[in-house]
């Protein structure tokens, strides 16, 4: 008996950025070669793929139809979909239903998704097929299926664009140092859509299921309160509901693709900036129809408004509060320490960690405020500290990062030590919003580093330069192993050449350093 094999690819998951996605077409005709003397069937619902050029003999056993009912999944062997549809699988799945026979297309940038990818089955069942040839049909695909040239020239009447969406891809292992300049870039061009033409309504999508949920519950309540966040897949968004469409240059062709009659206009832009791609897609590039009046305000977005994580005035009440509830007193002044990284060669030694605790409590007279994920680190401090230090640490636990935001924001809180990670991110972007918008006294954000081992072309200032930061860099010039500072390093091309472990750190050195900027 055949087996029936379920194929969910719309027309307009076809294109990763400016042309056709070679890695989800070349596993589409692995799967046609695999499964040609089975029984599959095609939910084409853009009722586009079947006028493409797939090779006959591929097709002989495949029938189309335009719809598609997760409800109906269990009716086949194997179900087959675009990583892009995995939002529309995402509410069923949590209401118990298990989709164990759900593989997805993916391609390498994708690794975080709900559903295995379907070269998991393929290892699984043994399967094989001739990759030459397979190679050979999409470079045959490629040749006979030639996308048309960009060449849309919109008439926007921004006054009449009431509802906007803004449609992201974001589909990348999630790191919160990156989500930061992610939200940045985004957090601007909603700054100038809601200067152009105030209190209209915008929905922004993120694609991505684990990422979504990520950011919401970092970031939703950051954004302005015209701004919806949302998950969906392309193919579930209502286009036509909007009077103007923002697709991330990776999502463009999808969603031009699966807007009929180009109803309406669709501007594209890149994250991270690239300006090849900008330059070639201008006639439809965010920045030809929405950019600030002139250079000056400009200048004065990237310094006041840029870098900025809005952090609401109750939640920083409620952080209060907290604090005067863990034993904080008016008079009291807190420093932050962040001990924890993605990499243990990040962080410095635990001894050394220790003397900064004490030197903090006993020479600078601060209480501790100690942000950490370890049920085991309180145990193990408690045993290496005397009681009258450790009696001067708050440990938040696992509150949930954004009521741990609201306690960086506090104003019990003077400022922060920690390594190259995420949380100081956020800190930095709740300090640029605390002194420029609400114009409090800057805190103090230090941020050591060093050598990384997952990476060779790290560089701390293209995370923490125009940062209210103190980085502090663990080098090594003329034999001698030093804490550079953001000016010291400016010259210097390959980091990993001249930098140093973090956990190699003195306890003196880093101490000395920490009381300059303190006293700064």
């Amino acid at each position: 008996m055949k087996k029936q094999i379920l194929i969910l690819l719309d027309h307009h998951c076809l294109f990763k950025e400016d042309e056709w996605d070679p890695d989800v077409i070349r596993q589409l005709i692995a799967v046609l070669t695999i499964f040609h003397h089975e029984e599959i069937i095609f939910a084409d619902r853009d009722q586009k793929v079947k006028n493409l050029f797939l090779p006959k003999e591929l097709m002989k056993n495949v029938s189309f139809k335009n719809d598609f009912n997760k409800n109906e999944t269990d009716e086949y062997d194997v179900v087959i979909a675009h990583y892009h549809s995995e939002a529309d699988f995402f509410n069923s799945q949590k209401e118990g239903r298990s989709f164990e026979n759900v593989y997805f297309f993916n391609n390498k940038s994708n690794p975080n998704l709900s559903f295995p990818g379907i070269a998991e089955y393929i290892k699984q069942q043994k399967l094989q097929f001739d990759i030459k040839s397979i190679n050979e049909k999409l470079e045959n695909f490629l040749t006979l299926n030639i996308l048309p040239a960009e060449s849309e020239q919109y008439e926007i009447n921004i006054t009449k664009s009431e509802k906007i969406c803004i449609v992201c891809d974001f589909n990348q292992n999630f790191f919160i140092g990156d989500s930061c300049f992610w939200y940045y870039d985004l957090n601007y061009k909603l700054f100038v859509l809601n200067e152009k033409q105030p209190f209209k309504k915008i929905d922004v999508y993120v694609t991505s299921v684990r990422n979504y949920h990520h950011i919401k519950r970092i970031y939703s309540s950051s954004f302005p309160e015209n701004v919806r966040l949302l998950n969906s897949s392309v193919n579930s968004i209502d286009f036509k509901k909007y009077d103007l469409v923002i697709a991330e240059f990776l999502l463009y062709y999808n969603v031009k693709n699966k807007i009929e009659n180009n109803s309406q206009p669709v501007l594209t832009y890149t994250f991270p900036v690239d300006y090849e791609k900008n330059k070639r897609f201008h006639s439809v590039a965010f920045g030809k129809y929405f950019m600030l009046d002139d250079l000056k305000r400009q200048l004065l977005y990237n310094k006041k408004h840029y870098n900025k994580i809005e952090i609401k005035k109750e939640e920083i009440n409620d952080a209060d509060l907290w604090l005067e509830s863990h034993g904080i007193e008016k008079e009291d002044k807190i420093f932050a320490l962040i001990n924890e990284a993605s990499q243990a060669e990040k962080i410095i030694d635990q001894k050394v960690f220790l003397q900064i605790i004490q030197w903090l409590v006993k020479k600078k007279k601060y209480k501790i405020l100690l942000f950490s994920q370890s049920n085991d680190l309180k145990n193990i401090l408690k045993k290496d500290l005397k009681p009258n230090i450790f009696n001067k640490i708050i440990f938040p636990g696992k509150l949930g990062i954004r009521k741990e935001m609201s306690l960086m924001a506090s104003d019990y809180v003077d400022g922060m030590l920690s390594p190259c990670t995420g949380l100081a991110h956020l800190f930095n972007g709740i300090n640029y919003y605390l002194h420029n918008i609400l114009e409090k006294e800057r805190k103090k954000c230090i941020v050591y580093t060093g050598k990384q081992t997952y990476v060779d072309d790290y560089h701390p200032l293209s995370w923490w330069n125009f940062k209210y930061v103190n980085c502090l860099s663990y080098i090594t010039k003329n034999g001698e192993a030093f804490l550079a500072e953001k000016k010291d390093i400016l010259t210097i091309r390959n980091f990993d050449e001249v930098s140093l472990f973090p956990n190699k750190i003195p306890h003196k050195i880093l101490c000395d350093k920490i009381e300059e900027i303190l006293e700064n």
